[in-house]
């Protein structure tokens, strides 16, 4: 059996975290998925779905929690590729980009239940000449 393996290392000793591959391939988006991943501070971890075909990219990607108990959880769809993962130091609220459509998102985040609400636009970085992708926060919450 394939799974993914995520490695928690901000505890005493390092722990494996791993996700059954068959959970992401059951998920809506078959396509591809984003090596960019985000913790929240409950341990779970925030990835994103991606379109593999460049030539004709679709929006078929999406946004997930995996849980610690190994479970996966859809957050949002119909992203092209999401990207930039990452949480204000608060952790409430989440920063999503969709590199293909050169936005990034902001969620309201729920700590206690790894859910997401209230989605806006954040920046849209068109005029910049760029796209989103490999976004952080600092300690004062600046993107």
């Amino acid at each position: 059996m394939k799974y993914h393996v995520f490695y928690r290392l901000q505890t005493e000793i390092p722990e494996v975290f791993t996700v059954p591959h068959q959970a992401f391939f059951s998920l809506p988006s078959k396509e591809g998925y984003s090596p960019v991943v985000a913790a929240d501070r409950r341990g779970r971890f925030v990835f994103g779905g991606c379109s593999a075909g460049l030539d004709d990219p679709q929006p078929v990607g999406g946004l997930y929690v995996a849980e610690l108990d190994g479970s996966v959880t859809e957050l949002d769809r119909g992203i092209y590729q999401s990207n930039s993962h990452c949480f204000t130091p608060d952790g409430r609220t989440l920063y999503a980009a969709d590199s293909f459509v050169t936005s990034i998102f902001a969620y309201d985040y729920d700590v206690d239940t790894g859910r997401i609400a209230n989605k806006r636009l954040f920046a849209n970085t068109a005029d910049l000449g760029g796209c989103p992708d490999g976004s952080a926060v600092d300690a004062d919450g600046m993107v």
